[in-house]
């Protein structure tokens, strides 16, 4: 008795089954994972604004000795840098957001796909990324005012449509804002949201701004998460 194998036939018939399967739920698999990411960046930079107002309210970092705190790169926020006032070396324990968001050596902290990134009035209508600016080493006093009151952190994939397609943004005001990224996509390092990309003008002290009309600094159209 002969065996009976698979027919050439038959086998182009499982193939193009199995391909167009594959068509369907490979495209789907992604839409939900970019949905998951984009979700747990939103959930992340609430975490990161409750994390910032604990911080001030504690005096964590104040750098011109009044009394008042200022608010806090990822770095120092979770733990990872050193304080940028502490006569010498000092790092905040338990940390304000979970260690694993510590930034890398560009200032970038990263989790679920996307990158996040915190920018301070530098006291001079400028900005001040986290490079260079945590330690010792990195108070500025004459900063020190605005940095009480305000801060930015950006959200955005470290692979654009596959990570996620959408960036975020939140301030000392605790709204999520976010951006489809029409005007100016952001992509990993290849593209990095600026200081000033959401306000109207000078970052961190300017009113935020909610697109072309309203004159955000990148050219995209910001909403509200909330509405």
């Amino acid at each position: 008795m002969r065996n009976h194998g698979f027919t050439l036939l038959e086998l182009l018939i499982v193939c193009a089954i199995v391909g167009t399967i594959a068509s369907i739920a490979v495209p789907s698999l992604l839409r939900s994972r970019v949905a998951a990411n984009e979700s747990a960046a939103v959930a992340t930079l609430h975490t990161i604004t409750s994390a910032q107002a604990e911080f001030v309210q504690a005096g964590e970092v104040d750098q011109d000795a009044d009394g008042f705190g200022e608010n806090g790169f990822l770095g120092e926020l979770a733990g990872n840098a050193d304080l940028r006032d502490a006569a010498g070396v000092r790092r905040v324990s338990p940390s304000y957001v979970p260690f694993g968001l510590q930034t890398d050596a560009n200032g970038n902290g990263n989790t679920d796909g996307y990158y996040f990134r915190v920018y301070l009035p530098d006291g001079n209508n400028g900005a001040l990324s986290e490079v260079g600016n945590t330690g010792p080493g990195g108070a500025d006093s004459n900063a020190a005012d605005d940095q009480e009151l305000a801060y930015v952190c950006y959200a955005w994939p470290l692979q654009n449509g596959r990570s996620g397609c959408r960036a975020f943004a939140t301030s000392e005001e605790a709204e999520i804002f976010m951006t489809n990224m029409v005007a100016l996509a952001y992509d990993g390092m290849n593209s990095v949201p600026g200081a000033n990309a959401i306000y109207t003008g000078a970052p961190c002290v300017s009113s935020l701004g909610i697109g072309p009309g309203g004159g955000a600094g990148d050219g995209n159209m910001w909403v509200s998460v909330g509405g």
